[in-house]
C-alpha cells in the first residue's frame, strides 16, 4: 500500500504539480479543438503549428516565471 501511494503521489506531482502550467495546457488544447471544431475547412497543418506554438509559449512563460520566482528567494 505504501509503494501505491509513493507512486500516486509522483504522479500527481508530476502532472498537477504546477496548476498554472496544467491549466495553461489545457487552454491550448482546448482553444486548437474550438478552432478546428467552429471553422469550417480550416488547414488542420496550420492549426497544428499554431498548437505547437502555443505550446512553446506556454513552456516559454511558466519557465521564466519559475526562474523569477527562484531567483527572488
Amino acid at each position: 500500500m505504501s509503494l501505491l501511494k509513493e507512486v500516486l503521489t509522483e504522479l500527481y506531482k508530476m502532472f498537477l504539480g504546477d496548476i498554472g502550467l496544467a491549466a495553461a495546457v489545457c487552454a491550448v488544447v482546448l482553444i486548437t479543438v474550438a478552432l478546428i471544431k467552429w471553422i469550417p475547412g480550416v488547414n488542420t497543418v496550420a492549426i497544428g503549428y499554431l498548437f505547437f506554438a502555443g505550446c512553446l509559449v506556454v513552456l516559454i512563460a511558466v519557465t521564466s516565471v519559475a526562474a523569477l520566482r527562484s531567483r527572488r528567494s
